[in-house]
């Protein structure tokens, strides 16, 4: 977690359902335990991250443990030294806190590079983008480019790895543009959620599943997946499923 700031996992977490985001700041304690395929999934993100800062190497890591002050003043440090390259950038701009994966120095200004272990770019990752970018050119006014890296599936070992045919990189500085004044009222929402300190009323659905399985599955869905449930009807539409649910057809008998 981020302490009292509004993290990038959070908002992305409020943009899946209000009442996660509140239980993840908090009561953070209700989260389900991550299986072993989701810490597989960090796992694989932290180390195509760490591989990435070979596109830019040479650089030093702003993040400091798990210490969100620390790490936002030791960053904001190496900016006044202007260090030409930075892993995990730690930002802060009006209570949201990103961590920028590359963040490069060059004679024309800031570079930005969010790194991803996929071969496309998902919607999700747009919107994680925009949110980085909303905080960073606040943060550095003079950034002039954000990228969202990820793995080139047309690249072909052959032995020797070779770090920059193995990534390729999309500008999202329109996306983030075209996006901005969303991000803006988004944020403002999930202060309101924070500052009302009351749970929000959501019922369970779609949204538990999508874009991920959410990390509060288990306390939101207590005592509903029942073996008689509708919900362990196999092959049926989940829109039906909740459609039935909604109607009050709970069980499948």
């Amino acid at each position: 977690m981020a302490g009292n700031y509004i993290s990038k996992t959070a908002f992305l977490k409020f943009e899946q359902c209000r009442k996660a985001f509140f239980f993840y700041k908090n009561h953070y304690y209700l989260r389900d335990k991550p299986s072993v395929d989701k810490q597989l999934t960090f796992k694989r993100g932290h180390d195509i991250g760490a591989l990435a800062h070979q596109l830019f190497p040479g650089g030093i890591n702003g993040w400091k443990q798990i210490q969100t002050k620390e790490s936002y003043e030791y960053t904001k440090e190496l900016i006044e030294k202007r260090t030409p390259v930075i892993y995990e950038a730690t930002l802060v701009y009006s209570g949201v806190m990103v961590m920028v994966d590359i963040l490069v120095l060059t004679d024309e200004g800031y570079f930005a590079y969010e790194v991803k272990s996929s071969v496309k770019i998902s919607e999700i990752y747009i919107k994680d983008a925009c949110l980085q970018y909303y905080v960073v050119k606040n943060t550095l006014p003079d950034l002039k480019d954000f990228f969202i890296v990820t793995i080139n599936d047309a690249y072909v070992f052959d032995g020797i790895l070779d770090i920059k045919n193995l990534f390729k990189r999309r500008s999202i500085i329109k996306d983030a543009l075209r996006n901005y004044g969303y991000i803006q009222t988004r944020l403002t929402e999930a202060n309101e959620v924070i500052e009302q300190n009351v749970i929000p009323n959501v019922d369970i659905g779609k949204h538990c599943f999508s874009p991920y399985e959410c990390d509060f599955f288990g306390t939101c869905w207590k005592g509903i997946s029942s073996e008689e449930s509708v919900f362990t009807l196999g092959k049926v539409n989940k829109d039906h499923v909740f459609n039935w649910y909604n109607s009050g057809i709970k069980k499948y008998k």
